[in-house]
Order: C-alpha cells, then structure tokens, then sequence
C-alpha cells in the first residue's frame, strides 16, 4: 500500500467562480464578471435575492470588499439580462422587460405602472 496516495489535503471550501463574460440578451451590454452565485467569496458581507453576475467595484479603493451586480438569469426564459431599467424587473426573481409584457398580467399595477407610461 503507498501511504502516499492521499496526502493531498481535503479542502471543504467551494471552489470560487473563475467567472466569464455575461452578454444582455436585451442590449448590447457585455461585460466580464467575477462570480455567478449570491454569496460573493471576495465580498463576504453581501448576500443577494437571486443568483447574479457580480463583479469586484472597480470604483472602491482595494481591499475594500465592495461589488456590483451587473446582471442576472431572467427566472421565464433564463436568458441572461443586465439590470438596469431598460431591459429588466426584479420583483422577487429576475425578468426581462420582454418576458414581463408577455405576462404583464401576472405581475401587480404598482409594479407595471412605469412599464406602461
């Protein structure tokens, strides 16, 4: 028996996101992230409502531990759409705006009032 054959250590943590480039499927955004998921490994302190392409703020000085999310899986058709206001929704899940005018029926007035102004 060769006792070195499993001394490699058993490391319990996950192993962290190498991330990607994330393309909305709404806009010509696309950008690379650092990590898909909702507990970010570089910043700790934050744990969001649904699993989002998060990058490190290039805005904060390093070592600070901040991060954006840039863009999520729209939770009826999956595909993948940036936050902001021209592409997609976030009430309790991820939606993009062409899924959200499929379905506006579904979702509260308070919700779609901006949509149809």
């Amino acid at each position: 028996m060769d006792s070195k054959a499993s001394t490699a250590p058993n490391n319990d943590k996950p192993e962290e996101d190498p991330g990607g480039l994330v393309s909305c499927s709404s806009c010509n955004f696309e950008e690379r992230y650092h990590y898909k998921g909702k507990e970010p490994p570089f910043a700790r302190a934050f744990v969001f409502l649904e699993d989002g392409y998060i990058i490190r703020d290039p805005f904060s000085p390093p070592g600070n531990r901040q991060c954006l999310l840039i863009a999520g899986d729209c939770s009826m058709c999956g595909k993948a759409v940036c936050c902001s206001n021209e592409c997609s929704l976030f009430y309790v899940k991820r939606f993009c705006l062409k899924c959200v005018r499929v379905n506006i029926g579904y979702f509260p007035s308070q919700v779609t009032a901006k949509l149809k102004s």
